[in-house]
């Protein structure tokens, strides 16, 4: 609790949507912030009851996912350059892809903070998700591994066969010939069912693109738009 506190009080953070908060607030970090850790495999949905909360990544990754035909479909990544609304258990829930550790703020004084941080968040969700359906049903598996695997930070990264960020995408057979593809490359090496990445270089070549060239659109859209703004507060 006490690092946080310091990271709040030093205005840092990586997610642009949440400095650009704490910059538009009396800068002491007096804010209702709720500190939140969390670890591959979690998953979580929004009990009916409880308020509305956004969540902004400072470290790892979620996917968010829906439900359709009751059933989870994954439909989106969640890094540190987007907040997401925590949905209600019936209509899904978000799980974690990789360790990390966020900040959750109430709906409500999101936007009565920054209106706008609220509605470029929802936006720049809604292009991750169109992105995912695009992604999903134009790439061959090799090309939409790769790409997800790049936007998620590879050079540290291993991931069992079950827990490849592919979102669905064809059968645990088709995943494993697109994971030998990748390694026949040279992208990445599998032992005893780890897949790790051994060249970002190889990677990047092979990737699609979809969600890499998306992430920089969506930190760009979310930082202040004028120099004032982006000044710290004295």
């Amino acid at each position: 609790a006490e690092v946080w506190g310091l990271q709040l009080m030093r205005n840092t953070f990586r997610n642009p949507a949440l400095q650009r908060l704490h910059d538009m607030g009396d800068g002491q970090g007096k804010h209702p912030w709720r500190a939140m850790n969390f670890t591959r495999g979690q998953a979580w949905s929004r009990p009916d009851a409880a308020v509305p909360e956004l969540w902004f990544l400072e470290s790892g990754v979620l996917v968010l996912e829906q439900t359709f035909s009751n059933c989870l479909v994954e439909v989106a990544l969640i890094g540190c350059s987007l907040g997401v609304l925590l949905p209600e258990h019936s209509e899904g829930r978000v799980r974690a892809l990789l360790d990390g550790q966020g900040f959750a703020l109430p709906v409500a004084h999101v936007a009565s903070l920054c209106p706008e941080v609220l509605l470029q968040t929802q936006q720049s969700l809604v292009r991750q998700m169109a992105v995912w359906t695009y992604c999903t049903r134009l790439h061959a598996l090799p090309q939409v591994l790769a790409d997800r695997m790049l936007w998620m930070e590879p050079a540290s990264l291993t991931w069992s066969m079950d827990t490849l960020p592919w979102g669905g995408q064809g059968t645990s057979a088709a995943v494993e010939r697109a994971v030998q593809e990748l390694q026949r490359a040279g992208a990445v090496r599998v032992e005893g069912g780890v897949v790790q990445v051994v060249s970002v270089d190889v990677l990047r070549r092979m990737a699609c693109g979809c969600h890499t060239s998306l992430a920089e659109t969506a930190s760009a859209t979310l930082m202040p738009s004028t120099p004032a703004e982006r000044m710290p507060p004295a």
